[in-house]
């Protein structure tokens, strides 16, 4: 499209598009515009600026396919779980969070949830412990 538009504006004011024009009407190949790169690039034609450099076997470019889709299957969510705001679900997220994790210090039961800190997850472990359902390591880990 744009080709068909350069051409119409070149032929409608040929005298006052570009005054240096060759008697002929056209220049010589070495000197011609190129108007659509892309369109010559699509057919395989590279106008190589330094061709010993660039292509230095003068290979012709061969067109290039669509990429194909990459399906890199289900990926793990690393979104935290919410801190729940009542004693008893804190102590049934923590419990959770431990048999999840197996053994686990409290920092790491901690960055499980959004916005809580380990010293708010401590008593928790200990009244966990205290009822049976943790234990506490010779690591001065907790585990399940």
């Amino acid at each position: 499209m744009l080709c068909k538009v350069c051409r119409a504006l070149r032929s409608a004011a040929p005298d006052t598009r570009d005054w240096r024009r060759p008697p002929g009407g056209s220049f010589p190949p070495s000197r011609q515009r190129r108007c659509c790169p892309a369109a010559e690039e699509a057919r395989g034609l590279v106008r190589w600026l330094r061709p010993d450099y660039q292509n230095p076997a003068g290979r012709a470019v061969t067109a290039k396919a669509e990429q194909a889709a990459f399906d890199i299957g289900p990926t793990e969510s690393t979104a935290k779980t919410p801190w729940p705001k009542d004693m008893p679900a804190q102590i049934a997220a923590v419990r959770a969070a431990l048999q999840d994790l197996g053994e686990a210090t409290p920092d790491q039961i901690a960055r499980c949830f959004h916005r809580v800190q380990s010293r708010s997850v401590q008593p928790l472990l200990e009244i966990l412990t205290a009822l049976g359902q943790a234990r506490l390591t010779d690591a001065g880990n907790f585990a399940s």
